[in-house]
């Protein structure tokens, strides 16, 4: 079971690329009979959104907004033409649905059966599942629904109804008069029940609570009713009420049903099939009546009744219900009108799918654009390709939206920790799901397809999950990519699990080759980003620097190590490169050097410290005019919010040091997300108090874009003659492993922009 909670380019698909279609899931529309409207509007859904998050002192607001939702949808049920006689139906105020005379009236004028929420065949399961036929079963506030009748014809002939309404007895009595003679009909009250104790095996209550709590005014009365069901309950008998859940109802059966009693919660998907709020979830509460001293339990479920989850506390149960009411007023905006912004939605499984994992099971990003080549489509990104930019950014996610040509195009990610047994079994567990926010005005029967960027689930190994004093949760893992290559990726949780370095891995060299041998090792020879290619790139800004032909040593700063790709790199790569390294997480470093062929030589050395701190020290002992170029590869949170750079690597005083440490035709290079920075405009002026000349590399399939900053001139020519030696150096030493396909180094060039 899925439940859920309440987050192209021609150049990145070229013509070699190839769509899997994985068939069809088929849409249909339900039509009802009685049915002449459906709950989805826009006003509804706000207010029931207020009311979930509206504390219970506030009550008097609260019931009066509920008030007005149940008249709305009576207003429409019975609203054909909007008549005197139809609108004469609704209570001039909330406390009418606590009064005799105005259910007398009502029933009188409304003889057709009424159905609160669901029918009868939505809560069979339930009901067979907790309810013996030998049963005797009580109804309290019977009405005329269609409920007791569908019981007694399933075997169920121990029922007795009960309800205040005169008019609604007896015109019940005569309709079930043949074929139901054995079936009782009593007037009583709820509240002031004539059966002796301990009578009833189960009480099944269907809407009768959620009419009689509608104000705060019938909190003594709804406790009446709590304390004479429990007295007319047999031990280990069920009071089982069927309820819209709403905020208030819910506070008060989880406060008042405590020692003695277990709850299990479960929730139901309406069909549109009753009366009232057929869009909403419907819950049954399950009240198990136990000894006085018993410690509660209480549990949930959603869709299968036999796989429900321990809650921890009443706070815990309270939020899974909202999340499932969340969920359809998500799904109902989305059914009624065009997504201006991205749209994701987590899927997460219950104990057995879910694996214990500490991630959902799937996240469903919806992406709306022109309807081009149809009308709905589902994309399946394959295992460990969640984090590329084409399936983790905004800008990638909308091109291969535009590549694919649907109306609503639904990206749906799996997520670490979890089995995916292979592509059936996917879309087997998100058919419902995506259904649920297909677009509005989906066609009759329209067949959704699903495609993936393969025929498998993808590949994924976790080689470390834990955690540093410093970055929190850290995993590495191991996945493959499009070409059938695998890289190493370095990922922190805290940082909204974006993959924070990257390396490329083959097999291990040094073992013999087998078949069977899947130790791969980094293979620090290739530079897998292009923000880091960029980098080296932008060491041509510096006049007389030349990376193949190398006359001077050139002494490098950088701060931030990460997983080490690029000074494993540039060790690897040139012999006129002296680096100094500086991570903040010491612990981190250590994983650089266990998983990411992180290694010091005479070349590269690595420090732990703070960066910012590294730097003052070396400007309080006076030094300057030491590096040719100074690196901040950092990022950070702040409030909550990542920062790329960190706020403090822009400040006045840190850019003056790093000046002050730089040669005079120095670089300053940057890694800059211009999304998560407060104000581009502004760091970039503030960076020009001190360098002259700003270039940024607008790099297309990247959200990061790093930025130069020099005194220097750009000299377009002299950098791409240099650039394109480069580029050959890197192929000649692979032995054409490396090449122009997997290896762009001149391309590059055609992005940087001035600042």
């Amino acid at each position: 079971m899925i439940h859920q909670i309440f987050n192209l380019s021609f150049l990145f698909f070229p013509m070699q690329h190839k769509f899997t279609s994985l068939e069809f899931v088929e849409f249909k529309k339900v039509e009802f009979k009685e049915r002449i409207f459906l709950l989805h509007t826009q006003l509804i859904f706000i207010e029931i959104s207020d009311i979930a998050e509206m504390p219970l002192e506030k009550s008097p607001k609260l019931q009066k907004k509920m008030f007005y939702i149940i008249t709305f949808e009576f207003r429409k049920i019975h609203n054909k033409d909007m008549t005197t006689k139809n609108i004469s139906l609704l209570p001039k105020a909330a406390a009418e649905f606590n009064s005799k005379k105005y259910w007398e009236d009502f029933f009188k004028k409304r003889q057709q059966s009424f159905e609160w929420y669901c029918e009868y065949s939505l809560l069979s399961e339930v009901i067979y599942k907790y309810c013996d036929r030998q049963n005797k079963i009580l109804i309290p506030g019977c009405g005329n629904s269609r409920l007791s009748e569908s019981l007694f014809d399933a075997g169920y002939n121990s029922l007795i109804n009960i309800d205040i309404s005169d008019v609604v007895i007896k015109s019940m009595i005569k309709r079930n008069k043949s074929a139901r003679a054995k079936m009782k009909f009593l007037l009583m009250d709820i509240k002031k029940l004539s059966f002796g104790d301990c009578e009833f095996d189960t009480i099944l209550d269907k809407g009768t609570l959620d009419a009689i709590y509608t104000d705060d005014q019938q909190i003594n009365d709804v406790r009446a009713y709590f304390s004479e069901s429990v007295r007319v309950l047999k031990s280990g008998g069920r009071f089982l009420i069927v309820s819209l859940a709403q905020q208030h109802i819910l506070q008060e059966l989880m406060q008042y049903f405590v020692m003695g009693f277990s709850i299990h919660i479960h929730g139901i998907k309406q069909d549109g099939s009753g009366d009232i709020g057929s869009k909403l979830p419907v819950f049954i509460f399950i009240i198990t009546k136990l000894s006085e001293k018993s410690q509660r339990s209480v549990e949930f479920s959603m869709g299968d009744v036999n796989k429900p989850q321990m809650c921890k506390d009443n706070e815990h149960a309270i939020s899974l219900v909202k999340e499932q009411q969340d969920y359809v007023m998500v799904m109902d905006r989305l059914a009624k009108s065009k997504l201006d912004d991205i749209l994701s939605i987590e899927l997460w499984g219950d104990n057995e799918t879910n694996n214990n994992s500490q991630d959902p099971r799937y996240t469903l990003t919806l992406v709306d654009g022109d309807m081009v080549n149809g009308f709905y489509g589902v994309f399946i990104v394959p295992e460990g390709r969640e984090t590329e930019w084409q399936f983790s950014s905004e800008n990638g996610r909308r091109e291969l939206a535009e590549v694919i040509g649907y109306k609503r195009l639904a990206i749906a990610s799996l997520h670490r920790g979890h089995t995916y047994e292979n592509i059936d079994q996917i879309k087997e567990e998100l058919s419902q799901k995506v259904l649920d926010v297909a677009p509005p005005g989906m066609p009759n029967k329209y067949k959704v397809p699903f495609m993936s960027a393969g025929e498998s689930t993808g590949y994924r190994k976790v080689q470390f999950d834990g955690k540093t004093n410093l970055s929190g949760s850290v995993v590495i893992q191991d996945v493959q990519n499009e070409d059938q290559t695998y890289t190493r990726q370095l990922i922190f949780s805290q940082m909204n699990k974006v993959v924070q370095s990257e390396t490329r891995i083959i097999n291990d060299p040094s073992k013999k080759k087998k078949k069977k041998n899947k130790d791969r090792v980094p293979d620090s020879s290739y530079l897998l980003w292009d923000i880091y290619k960029a980098m080296l790139v932008a060491f041509h800004f510096i006049p007389n620097v030349n990376l193949t032909s190398q006359d001077e040593t050139l002494d490098v700063l950088l701060i931030g190590v990460g997983g080490a790709a690029l000074p494993s790199f540039i060790s690897k790569t040139f012999e006129k490169i002296r680096m100094t390294c500086v991570e903040l997480d010491g612990e981190l470093l250590d994983l650089a050097k266990t998983w990411f062929g992180a290694e010091e030589t005479e070349a590269v050395q690595y420090v732990t410290q703070d960066g910012l701190q590294f730097i003052q020290e070396k400007v309080d002992q006076a030094q300057q005019d030491i590096y040719d170029v100074i690196i901040f590869d950092v990022g950070g949170l702040d409030d909550g919010r990542i920062f790329v750079p960190p706020k403090a690597f822009i400040e006045e005083g840190v850019l003056k040091n790093t000046r002050t440490l730089l040669k005079e035709k120095g670089a300053l290079l940057i890694n800059t997300n211009p999304s998560r920075v407060d104000n581009n405009e502004e760091m970039i002026s503030i960076i020009k108090r001190f360098h002259s000349n700003v270039y940024r590399f607008d790099l297309p399939n990247s959200s990061n874009k790093p930025i130069v900053c020099t005194n220097n001139s750009f000299n377009f020519d002299s950098v791409y003659t240099k650039t394109k030696d480069l580029q050959k150096y890197v192929h000649g030493r692979t032995n054409g492993k490396i090449n122009i396909s997997n290896f762009d180094l001149e391309s590059i060039i055609d992005y940087v922009i001035t600042e």
